[in-house]
């Protein structure tokens, strides 16, 4: 119930994204929420400011619901429905019981040189 809960959750609400691998280059759809972090390090801080007020595209918190299937998250790029991409630094699973509920990943933008 939880789990079921949960990923509808992120599935309403979330953007649609492709992930990529870059060695074998399969690509798989998903559903994610981006969220900025805030960092203390200033040096490396992209602050953007909106009418909702100020955010830091430095690093970005990803969650999102993956596919079934084995995926190498450290060897991969997300591409948003606005074609933004983004490099995953850090995922890891969060698990209810024996079943995960979701990812969480930090995403930086990806340089521009970086192309699949």
């Amino acid at each position: 119930m939880i789990h079921q809960a949960i990923r509808d959750g992120i599935d309403r609400q979330g953007l649609s994204c492709m992930l990529t691998e870059y060695e074998s280059q399969k690509t798989y759809p998903l559903k994610g929420l981006i969220q900025s972090i805030g960092i203390k390090n200033q040096e490396h801080s992209r602050v953007e400011y909106s009418r909702f007020g100020k955010y830091d595209e430095s690093q970005l918190l990803f969650i999102f619901n993956a596919p079934d299937r084995t995926i190498n998250y450290e060897n991969a790029v997300v591409c948003t429905e606005n074609h933004d991409r983004y490099c995953i630094r850090n995922c890891k699973p969060y698990y209810y019981r024996k079943e995960i509920l979701y990812y969480m990943a930090t995403i930086t933008p990806c340089p521009k040189e970086v192309s699949l």
